[in-house]
């Protein structure tokens, strides 16, 4: 199973990116998780041969980001966000929630529900199912985006957001994002 999903430490390194868009030396890495240095480096060394992480000189450190065109990469994220899920549904006794989105997504194909700041957030790819989401929803305190407005929340958004349902649409989303940063900067 390792293959499919990663180590223990796969996972937690690949944690770190909740924010797609940043970049962490390894010395960085191996502090934020209180592990050794160089079991960190052999680690990050496997992940960039996978091409999951890329590496990029800058003085004496190599800087590590991930690789959103790794199909890989996008399933451990996947995995990484299951699991974020799954406690937060645990934690707030939420399990008819997970039961309700699940059949709406088989309405609303490409629908991306969040949870962040103590908020559920409903993502469609157009207003017009925008308007019909909220109607079906009425009943429900959501806040509803456009897959445009979420790619301009800021990066603390990003960082703190649960992904309930949607997982493939919301890192695609996060790709475009990424190649747009890229080409603005």
């Amino acid at each position: 199973m390792e293959k499919v999903v990663g180590s223990k430490l796969e996972q937690r390194i690949l944690g770190l990116y909740r924010n797609v868009n940043v970049s962490y030396s390894i010395l960085q890495i191996s502090k934020k998780l209180h592990t050794s240095y160089p079991h960190v480096y052999n680690k990050v060394q496997q992940l960039v041969k996978q091409g999951i992480l890329t590496q990029i000189s800058v003085g004496p450190s190599n800087l590590c980001r991930l690789n959103l065109d790794n199909d890989m990469t996008l399933a451990m994220l996947t995995v990484n966000s299951i699991s974020m899920r799954d406690e937060w549904i645990n934690s707030t006794k939420k399990h008819q929630l997970l039961t309700l989105l699940r059949e709406l997504q088989s309405r609303h194909p490409g629908l991306i529900a969040l949870s962040s700041k103590n908020k559920l957030f409903a993502v469609v790819d157009c207003e017009e199912k925008l308007a019909s989401l909220r109607k079906e929803l009425s009943p429900l305190t959501l806040e509803y985006l456009t897959y445009s407005q979420l790619r301009l929340m800021p990066d603390e958004f990003m960082e703190q957001a649960i992904i309930l349902i949607g997982f493939e649409a919301f890192f695609r989303l996060l790709k475009t994002k990424e190649r747009r940063l890229l080409i603005t900067k």
